[in-house]
């Protein structure tokens, strides 16, 4: 939990650092592998290139990632494992050579839980080597579907998380909005800076990054990052 609570701390306090000494918007690469990045499908800049936005509104930078080819990360209830591994049975799949793993990111920084905050109990995840639009079309029963991403240059795979961070300092009324729009639920939200941790379904309007960067750049909020989630490790945001 410890080192939880220090990584989450780095993560909210780097794009400060990065804003104060930086006065004009730059790209820069930041290391990923424990700490928060994401993948879409949507968002990208001029040059086609994945990225979604560290730091605050106005002042922030934009992180490029690149994608992990015919690898995707699948979210599914417990309950939905038999039906989702006999989905996958028939792509090709031999699900017997598959790890599961527990989707907890449950912490004792959220103080204000949410309706959708009761979710991870029963999730899980896995890894598949198959594209992710294939998946989509194929997998019904899961919560969420992403590809998986790495550094731009290189470094282990991660996967988007289904979850947002949104660092809150308007009316009550921008948030009802966002939830609204984009199909989005409440996790739960924390004292620390006003967070505010969105839950995101294949229902919800457009993957969790594109969803983040819409919300950050809309100026409604200080700042919006999606979650990432380190295979074979907890999920940190």
């Amino acid at each position: 939990m410890k080192r939880f609570v220090y990584l989450f701390m780095m993560t909210l306090m780097l794009p400060l650092f990065a804003a104060c000494s930086n006065d004009t918007e730059e790209e820069i690469l930041l290391p990923q592998e424990t700490s928060s990045s994401v993948k879409g499908v949507e968002t990208r800049d001029a040059d086609d290139r994945p990225y979604y936005w560290y730091g605050e509104y106005k002042n922030g930078y934009k992180i490029y990632l690149s994608y992990v080819e015919n690898s995707s990360f699948v979210l599914f209830y417990e309950k939905d494992k038999e039906s989702l591994f006999n989905s996958l049975n028939e792509l090709g799949v031999d699900c017997s050579t598959i790890e599961v793993g527990d989707y907890s990111e449950k912490t004792n920084l959220i103080i204000e839980k949410g309706s959708a905050y009761d979710y991870p109990d029963d999730c899980r995840w896995i890894r598949v080597d198959i594209p992710c639009q294939t998946l989509k079309e194929k997998l019904t029963d899961a919560i969420y579907i992403s590809p998986l991403v790495t550094n731009v240059w290189g470094g282990s795979p991660f996967a988007i998380s289904n979850q947002i961070m949104v660092s809150f300092g308007g009316s009550m009324s921008a948030l009802e909005e966002i939830i609204k729009d984009y199909k989005v639920e409440i996790m739960g939200r924390t004292d620390l800076f006003n967070i505010y941790f969105i839950w995101c379904t294949k229902d919800s309007e457009g993957s969790t990054w594109e969803i983040a960067n819409k919300i950050h750049e809309s100026g409604k909020v200080l700042w919006s990052q999606p979650c990432s989630h380190g295979l074979g490790a907890s999920a940190l945001c």
